[in-house]
């Protein structure tokens, strides 16, 4: 580890999922009462990670309408910013419009705005690594998504210098793939020098011991640190086949553990911490700037499938014990 090298900046996706029809609403106030509790002080900064969903001809304004969390810019207080994901779901190939909202939104959001995720695990179509209901919501089996990436990133990194707000990083996210497919080689010959020099990060989402190979015990080969490292060598590597220089930050964008059905809260806990710690002691070796976790609450803390129980919180607010694992972690790690 290089105790130069820059400390991690934390985040976390504020709401919660279930893919069944009993997750209760959202509650502002605890949500803000939470976020509050996650930071130190705002001196620490804490990204705040939201979803919105581009679809033929859709407005800025009725995006926002089905955003994920709803009225998010009401947690982006006492140094939080905003980590905003633009997912491209056009079936027609709209492009255009894709990139217009783009420009849009760099424009409404740009004072509050730290990362603008362009679509949404794109390089997720059919695959085992989970359900196919699931891969609806991402992004990977839409038409024409690498183009439409390699658009976005263009015109929201030209928007955001053009408008002066050039601190705003412009980036996208992938799910780990080791099938041996081409997206990384497709997207560096589609965007060329170009592209790549205007790309700020690269995210990944990643789940280990949840829907990739189990891994093995605690401090053996193969364990959960181990895991994180291969994960973060493994995208190093697509990175460099797409022409992305090791000069271009990893983000890790989504990573989470559930509880549930064999799953305890406490191994939840020390799941996040070892995670945690492995990414935060190989950022220099990676160039890796960034970690959030996904969620901050269930979706529904009685539920029995996989999704329903990936927050720190239970479906009512109160803590489970990785909460104040990760509290303690963005004191101990998190950058000034």
């Amino acid at each position: 580890m290089d105790t130069d090298f820059p400390a991690l900046v934390f985040g976390i996706y504020p709401g919660g999922f279930s893919p069944t029809e009993t997750m209760p609403p959202d509650d502002p106030g605890r949500i803000q009462a939470a976020l509050a509790a996650l930071q130190p002080d705002p001196g620490y900064p804490l990204l705040v990670r939201c979803y919105l969903a581009y679809d033929d001809g859709m407005s800025v304004a009725r995006m926002e309408a089905e955003a994920d969390p709803k009225d998010f810019t009401r947690y982006l207080t006492a140094g939080r910013r905003l980590d905003l994901v633009v997912s491209y779901q056009s079936e027609t190939g709209d492009i255009d419009g894709y990139q217009n909202v783009v420009r849009e939104l760099v424009r409404r959001f740009g004072p509050v705005l730290s990362t603008l995720q362009i679509t949404e695990e794109p390089n997720v179509g059919s695959t085992d690594l989970v359900d196919d209901d699931i891969t609806d919501l991402v992004d990977g089996k839409v038409p024409h998504v690498r183009e439409a990436l390699v658009a976005g990133v263009l015109a929201g990194k030209a928007e955001a210098l053009r408008s002066g707000w050039t601190e705003v990083q412009v980036g996208f996210n992938v799910a780990p793939s080791f099938d041996g497919d081409t997206f990384f080689a497709e997207l560096g010959e589609i965007g060329g020098t170009a592209w790549s020099r205007a790309l700020d990060y690269v995210g990944l989402d990643c789940f280990p011991d949840v829907w990739m190979h189990p891994v093995d015990a605690d401090g053996r080969p193969g364990d959960l640190r181990d895991a994180m490292v291969e994960l973060l060598r493994w995208l190093r590597g697509e990175m460099a086949s797409a022409g992305i220089p090791p000069t271009t930050p990893i983000h890790i964008t989504e990573h989470g553990w559930p509880t549930g059905t064999d799953r305890t809260a406490a191994r939840q806990a020390a799941v996040i911490e070892h995670c945690v710690r492995s990414v935060h002691e190989h950022r220099a070796e990676f160039n890796v700037r960034a970690y959030e976790l996904w969620s901050l609450r269930d979706g529904n803390s009685r539920g029995t499938d996989l999704f329903d129980q990936f927050g720190i919180m239970l479906d009512d607010y109160t803590p489970k014990p990785a909460f104040t694992t990760y509290r303690n972690l963005i004191a101990e790690l998190s950058q000034r």
